[in-house]
């Protein structure tokens, strides 16, 4: 029972929001915690969304923690806050009404174009990573579902924020997002992070692709890569940015197109034996030569990171043994993680092919794939006599400024070949020391403990080889 005050104050609270400002027009949905309204500004007659939050449900650190974050952002596809209210029983967060269907619905309808779909599912990847690297903290939006994805006319748009901290507020006590999301750890440590809006989007490209099959079927191995890479068991194999599962979507994307277009030039219907054969023999693989100036120079070290950097990133990659050291079959031997089929190795999902000798050859290149893929050579110690393939990275070592060096023992004498020099065991000072005696590019590597394991610090570094090679190739 409220007394004479509680009940004055009640009842100008209850005006001030639900007489006063705004007039409710319907409900637009509810959760465990809250109910959010379509609700018209009496003066301005703008249409906006009042989420009412019940003071029982949540604390008010975690409501003021929603508050502050909408606040802080100005992100193109993120409702701008409008007003924030309160009366005895609840809180209310006005917001921009976002006026569409959320992409649960829109999954529904599966005659919808499946490139359409992946082009919204990059957007949202977009979104999340703009959050993720917000300044001066990053945002974790914690609860990723098709119903908390808004398509409008104008874009989309990731609303209720219910769930979202700061990395720096990560709390102790678990945080559970909706049930067919929650990740492995959230069930068991709590852990949240990047990684929890990782594998909600892979649940997301799940329901995509299993709405879309039939569309996406020629593209399937691309896609199941992805959400397996999403949706690993330990949060340290999956991607380390939604920016890079945007990147595997795009490279998906690009195919769709290229292949619709070769099909409509060519008048075929893609579906016929014919047409899909012309796709494929279309297709010219990409071999990258990687040589060292010595031995332990971090050859290996080296391809194989890049292999697995490609992984990530599309299907199709391959790391080969160009050179008599038979040291990847002794270490993938003794590891019982290791598939072998036909000769190739899979570890950590990189492909893998041994130095057999005279069993990997030019006449059975194209059975095992290695035509139509991107291949990574380890070439060994670099000789005069080495057959060099364009592009070509060669890993010199130490560069310092202490040491004396002549440029001759490093560089090649390739002036029509795509090279890139990879510094090892160097110093920054080393490096211009060289760079003034000859224009080349360099890049120094940094200290990458396991080549397997992506950082934030090796998907830098692969990421500028990649666009280094790819400029000049």
């Amino acid at each position: 029972m409220l007394n004479k005050k509680e009940g004055f104050i009640k009842k100008y609270m209850d005006y001030r929001v639900n007489g006063g400002k705004y007039e409710k027009i319907s409900l637009l949905g509810e959760g465990g915690t809250s109910q959010v309204f379509l609700v018209r500004h009496k003066i301005l007659g703008t249409l906006r969304a009042m989420k009412r939050i019940s003071k029982n449900s949540i604390n008010e650190k975690c409501y003021n923690s929603e508050v502050n974050i909408l606040n802080m952002i100005e992100i193109d596809g993120i409702p701008v806050v409008y007003d924030v209210e309160e009366d005895l029983e609840y809180w209310y967060i006005i917001e921009q009404y976002i006026e569409g269907i959320s992409f649960e619905e829109y999954l529904d309808n599966k005659e919808n174009d499946a490139l359409e779909v992946l082009g919204y599912v990059c957007r949202i990847c977009t979104i999340l990573h703009l959050l993720h690297t917000t300044k001066p903290y990053g945002i974790i939006y914690g609860d990723i579902k098709s119903e908390n994805i808004i398509i409008s006319k104008n874009g989309v748009y990731l609303i209720d924020f219910g769930n979202c901290m700061l990395t720096k507020d990560i709390p102790d006590e678990k945080n559970m997002a909706t049930k067919e999301y929650i990740t492995p750890e959230q069930y068991n440590s709590g852990e949240i992070g990047i990684w929890t809006d990782v594998y909600g989007i892979g649940v997301l490209i799940q329901k995509v692709y299993q709405g879309f099959q039939m569309q996406l079927y020629n593209y399937r191995d691309d896609i199941l890569r992805i959400i397996s890479i999403c949706m690993e068991k330990d949060i340290k194999d999956r991607y380390t940015s939604t920016k890079i599962i945007e990147e595997a979507i795009t490279s998906i994307v690009e195919k769709i197109s290229i292949n619709r277009a070769s099909t409509n030039n060519n008048g075929c219907d893609g579906k016929s034996k014919k047409c899909r054969n012309s796709n494929v023999r279309d297709r010219k693989s990409l071999d990258i030569a990687i040589y060292g100036c010595r031995r332990y120079a971090g050859v290996t070290h080296l391809a194989l990171g890049l292999t697995k950097y490609l992984e990530h990133r599309m299907s199709d990659v391959f790391y080969i043994e160009d050179n008599l050291s038979k040291d990847i079959i002794n270490m993938l031997d003794f590891d019982n993680k290791t598939v072998c089929s036909d000769g190739i190795y899979t570890y950590k999902r990189c492909k893998i092919l041994p130095n057999y000798g005279k069993f990997c050859t030019q006449d059975n290149a194209d059975s095992m794939g290695l035509r139509k893929s991107v291949n990574i050579h380890d070439c060994g110690v670099y000789n005069k006599k080495s057959s060099l393939l364009n592009p070509v990275i060669v890993v010199i070592t130490d560069i310092k400024e202490y040491l004396k060096f002549k440029y001759e023992d490093y560089i090649l004498d390739c002036e029509d070949k795509n090279i890139l020099y990879v510094a090892n065991f160097s110093d920054d000072k080393g490096i211009k020391r060289l760079l003034r005696q000859r224009n080349i590019n360099v890049l120094r590597m940094p200290y990458i403990e396991n080549p397997f394991r992506q950082c934030k610090e090796s998907e830098k570094f692969y990421g500028d080889i990649v666009k280094i090679l790819m400029r000049n190739y």
